[in-house]
């Protein structure tokens, strides 16, 4: 994903994976994880890392 946080204007990219259950041909759950950190870094927010 690519975008631009738009308090500060950064770009930014971040990875994800989309993990879903199906169940019955239909979707049971679904759950996305994300890399905060870039997203953080986006909109100005100290990290552990700085």
């Amino acid at each position: 994903m690519h975008g631009r946080a738009v308090r500060t204007a950064r770009a930014y990219d971040n990875h994800f994976v989309s993990v879903i259950t199906v169940k019955d041909r239909k979707v049971a759950h679904w759950r996305d994880y994300l890399d905060p950190v870039a997203v953080f870094r986006a909109v100005g927010r100290p990290t552990k890392e700085h």
